[in-house]
């Protein structure tokens, strides 16, 4: 009667184990280099609004990533953000991404842009072309440019502090290495889900066999 009930409690506790030891447990998604933008029309001598997330170079979506990385490796460098008309592109902002993976700024809207629509490219280091989270297009307006702000390319995150237009912060919440109260992976890219999901059955078989005992004996 014992055996029966050991191999009760193991049938419905094996599942979760599995769940808590497969490679898939052990790691995290990797999202990659992400950017939302100002969109509508924007004048010339003004500034559209840039934030970017998961800007990591490398992706450890299995197994924990090698000491003093996250999950998306180390923060990306020389990032380079462009406004973009037919074939021309004009370099509005350059850096690197934070601690968090992260970036906001203000880039400049270039005078010698024409009326029209105008798209946002990125670039960095390792290369990877970014997703552009704003589906709406930014249009720059056919109001003339007065010449009272400067076309020089903002830095962010860069040794050269004098031209950062905005601290950049991202909050806990949209770090791509966020404490998970939903299922997402925490510090360790480890999730916690399947731990408990796997406690709370062995648990449950446990009782269960225990009052099939005493309901028999």
């Amino acid at each position: 009667m014992v055996m029966r009930m050991l191999r009760v409690v193991l049938l419905l506790t094996l599942p979760a184990l599995a769940a808590v030891t497969s490679p898939h447990a052990a790691g995290a998604d990797c999202s990659g280099p992400t950017i939302t933008h100002t969109s509508g029309a924007v004048d010339r001598d003004g500034t559209i609004h840039l934030v970017g997330t998961y800007w990591g170079d490398s992706c450890y979506d299995t197994g924990r990533p090698p000491e003093g990385e996250g999950v998306l490796g180390k923060p990306a460098t020389g990032i380079k953000i462009f406004l973009k008309q037919g074939e021309v592109e004009h370099l509005v902002a350059t850096g690197n991404a934070d601690e968090d993976y992260g970036f906001k700024i203000d880039a400049p809207v270039p005078d010698d842009l024409n009326p029209g629509p105008v798209e946002v490219v990125a670039r960095s280091a390792v290369d990877i072309t970014p997703f552009i989270a704003t589906t709406e297009p930014l249009v720059v307006s056919d109001v003339a440019p007065s010449g009272s702000s400067s076309d020089e390319p903002v830095s962010f995150n860069s040794d050269d502090a004098s031209t950062t237009t905005v601290e950049t912060t991202l909050t806990t919440a949209m770090s791509p290495e966020a404490t998970s109260s939903s299922g997402q992976t925490n510090s360790t890219g480890i999730s916690p889900v399947p731990f408990v999901l796997a406690g709370a059955i062995s648990l449950v078989a446990a009782l269960f066999a225990v009052r099939t005992f005493r309901s028999r004996a």
